[in-house]
């Protein structure tokens, strides 16, 4: 499996351009040539993409962890393993995106040769694209119906993708300075909070809320409000026992975004005057709801680094439309009250 994800980099890389050249890199190339040759194409098709866009992979590294083997159906063998992966992507200028995270993988052998590798299903953590995968997956308070169920009006940005599927570049807005700006959560206090903590143990199966109210409250030094869980100009971290007791505006993506806007003096933000501290919001047309969130933890010219609790915990705005077909939409968010 090593060597099978080493041939993928290289292909990445650009190291090698064709399945056979990534092949003959490994002696235990023959075990995975159908199976690299299928995805080819598409490798082929993610860094001719980054290319056109001035960036390259530099590096991409995998390890695994918590490794099962067992029997399959029909003679198969399974591997399940936590897939640990980190890139690095390189733009012209020498500024660079990295993308890091673990994902648990499932990893199937016919007759001595690999051939599926996906996600394992069963286990994964990731964005939910559904309403009833979010029910599923999630103990955390659910967004109510009346929580901008469906994005529409001034609420959201429009976002253009290019014919890579990659944002298309746009005019720098300029941000307002002042006495607001000293009001607000500490910006640099809560993009430092997640970029450290972006390891912490997972409260809910889907946190990415959650981890974004630790990095306002810990880092950005956001106060809480406490009040009923459902009332949406409340928001706080609360347990009794082992049972968490999060008010939805903590613990939901939707609500969060709801209550920073309407209650915390937040205002939309272009990619383009985005900065490290500013909380980004994803819209997936699948379920109608703004169902992932993240902490901006770098930016520059409209490309913007994200730490969350997700797929991933390090990556990059453009590396969430490439890697959901679901996400449709995004809103950045800067809260303008502390207290």
């Amino acid at each position: 499996m090593s060597d099978y994800f080493a041939a993928r980099a290289g292909v990445l890389k650009g190291t090698y351009t064709t399945s056979e050249e990534a092949v003959a890199s490994s002696p235990h190339g023959a075990m995975f040539r159908e199976l690299l040759a299928q995805q080819l194409p598409e490798l082929n098709d993610r860094r001719e993409a980054y290319a056109r866009h001035g960036r390259s992979f530099t590096e991409i590294t995998t390890s695994f962890g918590d490794v099962l083997t067992g029997p399959g159906p029909d003679g198969t063998v399974v591997v399940r393993a936590t897939v640990a992966e980190r890139s690095v992507l390189t733009n012209t200028d020498g500024s660079q995106e990295p993308d890091e995270g673990e994902l648990p993988g499932r990893f199937l052998f016919a007759n001595g040769a690999l051939r599926v590798e996906a996600d394992d299903a069963a286990v994964e953590a990731t964005l939910p694209t559904t309403d009833d995968a979010a029910r599923d997956a999630s103990v955390a308070p659910p967004a109510e119906a009346s929580v901008e169920d469906v994005a529409g009006g001034v609420d959201v940005l429009p976002i253009e993708l290019d014919a890579d599927g990659m944002l298309v570049d746009e005019p720098a807005a300029v941000a307002p300075q002042g006495a607001a700006l000293r009001a607000a959560p500490s910006a640099s206090g809560t993009a430092t909070w997640a970029k450290r903590n972006a390891g912490i143990k997972w409260d809910y199966d889907t946190d990415c809320a959650n981890f974004v109210s630790k990095a306002l409250h810990w880092g950005g030094k956001m106060q809480q409000r406490k009040g009923g869980r459902k009332n949406p100009s409340r928001w706080f971290r609360n347990n009794i026992g082992w049972i968490r007791l999060d008010s939805y505006t903590w613990a939901a993506a939707a609500n969060l975004r709801q209550h920073l806007k309407s209650y915390r003096g937040g205002r939309e933000i272009s990619r383009y005057d985005a900065r490290p501290g500013d909380v980004i919001f994803g819209y997936y047309r699948s379920s109608k709801k703004w169902n992932h969130t993240g902490v901006v933890t770098a930016a520059k010219g409209g490309n913007i680094s994200i730490t969350q609790h997700g797929r991933t915990s390090h990556t990059t705005l453009n590396q969430w439309f490439k890697g959901n077909k679901h996400l449709s939409a995004i809103s950045i968010i800067r809260p303008g009250k502390r207290s």
